[in-house]
Order: C-alpha cells, then structure tokens, then sequence
C-alpha cells in the first residue's frame, strides 16, 4: 500500500489505538485530557469553557 493516509485518517488510527489500550491506563487519558483543556483554555481569543 503506496497510499498516504490523510491527518484525519491518522488521527482515528491513533484515536482508535489509544481507546483500545486505554481502558488499562485511564489515569493516562485523564492527564492528557487535563493537559488538553489547560492548552485550549490559555489560549487567548476564545471563550471560557463552562
């Protein structure tokens, strides 16, 4: 297969790979969540997330 995945398919890929294994680590996936809201909610411009 020659054929380059596009972002979005990579990103289900990897969005389905973590689910899979995530179950084990759900600790993990919570930091990362926090991480990911903190990100979004320095950034300057938007909204407040209620």
């Amino acid at each position: 297969m020659s054929r380059i995945p596009t972002p979005e398919e990579r990103f289900a890929a990897q969005r389905e790979a973590r689910w899979r294994v995530g179950s084990a680590s759900t600790s993990e996936r919570r930091r990362k969540l926090r991480a990911l809201m903190e990100a979004l909610l320095a950034r300057p411009g938007l909204p407040g997330a209620g």
